[in-house]
This record gives C-alpha cells, sequence and structure tokens, in this order.
C-alpha cells in the first residue's frame, strides 16, 4: 500500500503534538513480514524493494493498536540506525499510517 507514514518518538521519547503535526512524514510502499516469531514492517521507496530504497529504520514486533478510515496506529521496536543494526540502540516506536492508495499518483 503507498501510504504516509508519521513517526510519533524519537529515540523512544514521544514528540510534542505540536511536532507531530507539522510532520510531513514519509510517503512510500509499506510490508509487513512474517520472520519466525516475529513481525517486521518496512517502508520502501515505491517501485525499489532494494536496500537502498529504505526509507525508514524496520519497526520489529509490529502490532496493530488501531484502524480507522484509513488510519492506522503501529506500535514496535525499530533500531536507531537504517544500516547496519548490529550494535545499534532499539527504541520503543510509533508510526501513524495513513492510506493514500493503492499506488502513487
Amino acid at each position: 500500500m503507498y501510504s504516509k507514514i508519521t513517526q510519533f518518538r524519537q529515540r523512544g521519547v514521544r514528540r510534542s503534538d505540536l511536532d507531530i503535526s507539522n510532520d510531513p512524514g514519509v510517503f512510500g510502499a509499506v510490508t509487513l513480514f512474517g520472520s519466525g516469531l516475529h513481525t517486521r514492517m518496512e517502508v520502501h521507496e515505491w517501485g525499489n524493494n532494494s536496500s537502498e530504497g529504505v526509507l525508514l529504520p524496520a519497526l520489529w514486533d509490529a502490532r496493530c493498536i488501531t484502524w480507522h478510515n484509513g488510519v492506522m496506529l503501529w506500535q514496535g521496536f525499530q533500531h536507531a540506525s537504517r544500516g547496519d543494526q548490529h550494535g545499534s540502540p532499539v527504541y520503543f516506536q510509533e508510526w501513524r499510517i495513513e492510506v493514500v492508495g493503492m499506488r502513487p499518483r
């Protein structure tokens, strides 16, 4: 799904409502994977599923908290960096995902 994703937290700390409302977010393709006992949600540039197309660090153990009128709130854990995640700190994160359409216009 082509969606607008807004992160609610920075290094695990909830951002202010003003910061969140002023955040333009990122637009990309959202994919949810099952990986063993864990779920992983990723956001890529539309049509680019390579590592170069990653827009945000993956959301691990992702779970949907609420879904209303095409807007979802997901919670999970996110590494601080997009690249090599070994040794990178992990923080609690929340994503607001607004479905824009099946593909970009």
